[in-house]
Formats: C-alpha cells, structure tokens, sequence
C-alpha cells in the first residue's frame, strides 16, 4: 500500500523531534544529529515530490474521467448521427425508387403517345398523298379540256410569288415514293413497339398480337416488354377471347411482377375469368392483388370486385 502524504509528513515531523532531543555536547551526538538532518532534508525533498506527484495524478484521473465523459458524449453523437444517416439513406432509396417507378411509366406512356401520334400523322399523310393524287389528276382534266400546260401553269406561279414577294413553292407531278415496309425482324425495338401498338389503336387486334409476339419474342427484357404483354392481353380482350386473355394476362403478371400493369393484368384476368364464369379463379386474381398490390388503384376496385362477388355468392 502507497503510504500517504501524511504518513509520511509525520514521521519527518518525529524525525526531526528527536534530532532536537539529541544532547548538543557529545560530538558523536553531533555527526549523527547532521547525518540525521541531512536524511531528514532527503525525506523532506522526497515528500514534496511524492505530493507533486500526488497532485498530478490526481489531475490526471480528473482529466482521464473528463475525457471518458467526452468519448461517452462523443459516441451518442456518432450513433445519434449514424442513426439519422441511416434514416435519410432510407428515405433516399424511397425516393430514388420512385423516381425510377416515374421515370419508367413516363418512358412508356411517352412511347404509347408518339405511336398514338405517328398513327394519326400516317393517315394524316395517307389523306394528303389521296387528297394531292386527286388535285393532279383534275388538274390534268382542266389542261386537256382548256389548253392549259403544266408549263403555263408554273411560270403563272412563279410571276404570282415574284409579285408577293415570297418563293415560289416546289412541285412536281410525281406522287411521293412509297415507303416500303419493313420486316418485324428488321426494327428497332421501339418501332416495332409502336407498329403494335398503332395496330391495336386501329383496331387490328390480330395484327397486334403478332407484333406484340413478336417482340417479346425478339426484346423479352426491354423496359416494354413488359407493356407489350399487357396490351396482348388487351388485344386478346377485345376480340372477346376471354381464354386467351386471360392466360395472356397471368403471363404478364407473372413474367414481370415488378411492373406498374401488373396489377393491372390481374384485374383484367379476373375480368375475363369472370366472363367465362370462372368465378373461383377469378376470386384468387383479385385477392392476389390485395396481397402483393395493397397500395395500386387496381387494389381499391379488387376490394369493390370482392366485395360485390361475396355478395352474388351469399
């Protein structure tokens, strides 16, 4: 055990009574009384270092707990901050999901809407080629019954622009070539996509479906492979084959779970199975969508479904 500051003051405080006591007459007395005074100054001298040393290590555990104090705080802040950190990660995945979920439906409605619009500017087309053909074939009518050229008729036009100030247009008496049609094999995804989908806008439910086969044979795992599945599943539909559909719907729905129409294609099986009264099948497609699609739209018409089916039944 580490003897005390005090202990050892103490017994400095005895040795230096009983160099005082020593008689001062006998010179052996004497020797003894400095040798004893000098062990006395070596003890003084050591208790003031064992106090400084003391006092710093008594500073130093205080400065040692300050520190574990500081390190505990410091740890709570870490753990506070890795807690948040994984919060906010979280919430960044969320959000990136969506993004992509967006970012994908975007992608595919753009899609749908250019071969909406590429059908609607072929036949647009198809009425000016007609609507061109016919003007031509009058005016070769007017020039035979009144002696009117094709010639006179140009340099009449080009006096016309001259004097407005404008270009005189270019013309010829050649209908535009005809663009010749390409093989399923040969297009391109997405062009192939849209001849599908123009079909089945144009009501060629049949033709739609080859393409749509097509392309899932050709592209099964294009960010519309998907899209296409369904919409065979709506061509199918259409025409009224409810077998087909429906087996085409299920494919759809179990070849790409993940997809926004899936949810869609179940309910469209369940459609169709309904059709065909198939109510128990039917029934599993609409609470299948209740199990994996709680928070679609499609869910909240399954429940109505359900609920109005378990009624029928009662």
């Amino acid at each position: 055990m580490r003897p005390s500051y005090n202990s050892i003051a103490a017994r400095a405080l005895v040795t230096a009574l009983a160099v005082a006591a020593l008689p001062s007459c006998n010179t052996t007395n004497k020797q003894e009384a400095a040798l004893m005074q000098r062990q006395l100054t070596r003890i003084d001298e050591r208790v003031s270092f064992l106090y400084r040393n003391t006092k710093a290590q008594a500073d130093l555990a205080a400065n040692v707990e300050e520190l574990r104090q500081s390190v505990l705080t410091m740890r709570g802040q870490i753990e506070e901050f890795n807690g948040r950190s994984q919060m906010l990660m979280e919430r960044m995945d969320k959000i990136e999901r969506s993004i992509n979920d967006v970012s994908g439906n975007l992608k595919n409605d753009t899609v749908e809407m250019n071969a909406a619009m590429s059908d609607r500017l072929d036949k647009l087309k198809d009425e000016v080629v007609k609507l061109s053909l016919e003007t031509r074939a009058f005016i070769q009518l007017v020039e035979k019954r009144n002696g009117i050229t094709w010639e006179s008729h140009r340099r009449a036009l080009e006096a016309i622009s001259k004097a407005e100030g404008v270009k005189a247009p270019a013309s010829t008496r050649q209908p535009a070539a005809a663009i010749p049609d390409q093989t399923p094999q040969k297009l391109a995804p997405e062009e192939l996509y849209k001849r599908s989908y123009n079909a089945y806008l144009g009501g060629d439910f049949e033709g739609a479906i080859k393409g749509f086969g097509e392309y899932l044979r050709l592209y099964p795992k294009t960010e519309l492979s998907d899209n296409a599945a369904y919409w065979m599943g709506e061509s199918y539909y259409s025409m009224k084959d409810y077998d087909r559909a429906a087996t085409a719907f299920d494919d759809m729905a179990s070849g790409y779970p993940d997809s926004n129409k899936a949810p869609a294609a179940l309910l469209k099986s369940a459609m169709a199975l309904t059709e065909l009264g198939a109510s128990d099948p039917a029934l599993d497609r609409l609470k299948k969508i209740l199990d994996k699609y709680p928070t679609s739209n499609e869910a909240i018409q399954a429940s109505e479904k359900l609920s109005s089916m378990n009624t029928t039944h009662q």
